[in-house]
């Protein structure tokens, strides 16, 4: 194994394993890490592998977990509403919580469509900024696998079994307070709002209402 192989693995990548995971906020994605003892903290998009570690991003298998955009989006609302801020360098950085502790959710999607810089979290981004390139050259995924978050008891089993990854249970973190029905979240302006937002992340993963 080449010497760059051999050092400490990168954020949300396991040497163990051999793979490289794309974590796309509010998707699980602290459990999945917790599962595969993976190092770090963060969401890095695809590109930074890519171009910082290009031996393993050819060598490891590379995999992401998506999830319903409108489902996505009521679990971001309830985590924003009590997250207040959040470790960036070294320093706790001032999010969303004062902007929408007292919004409905119907406010807060009207400001994601009409006023979405006065939103700081990333994760409000659409999930293809990170697993996805760019329109312009066909918005083709790049990592090797999805997995949803809808099917990860199937999934996330399944794909363990392929990498040659014992079986192990995946934890529940990080869950927002919410019901668990997202549509109850939603009427007809609503749900076109986060058609109109996430229409790439509808389009890529064939998400429907």
């Amino acid at each position: 194994m080449s010497n760059t192989l051999q050092e400490e693995a990168p954020r949300n990548t396991s040497h163990k394993h051999r793979c490289i995971f794309i974590h796309i906020p509010k998707a699980a994605g602290t459990s999945i890490k917790h599962a595969l003892d993976m190092p770090g903290r963060g969401h890095l998009a695809w590109a930074y592998y890519s171009l910082c570690y290009p031996q393993l991003w050819q060598q490891y298998t590379s995999f992401t977990v998506v999830r319903n955009p409108w489902d996505r989006a009521v679990s971001i609302y309830h985590w924003a509403k009590v997250q207040d801020s959040y470790w960036f360098k070294g320093q706790l950085v001032p999010i969303d919580y004062e902007l929408l502790a007292s919004k409905s959710f119907e406010e807060c999607l009207t400001i994601l469509d009409g006023q979405r810089e006065r939103l700081k979290s990333e994760a409000w981004h659409r999930q293809t900024v990170w697993v996805a390139g760019p329109k312009s050259l066909g918005g083709k995924v790049m990592v090797d696998r999805v997995l949803r978050f809808e099917n990860l008891d199937h999934d996330f089993p399944k794909f363990c079994e392929d990498l040659g990854i014992e079986q192990r249970s995946l934890p529940k973190m990080n869950p927002s307070n919410r019901s668990r029905d997202y549509r109850q979240y939603y009427n007809d302006a609503t749900r076109k709002l986060v058609e109109r937002i996430y229409e790439p992340d509808i389009e890529t993963f064939g998400y429907s209402f």
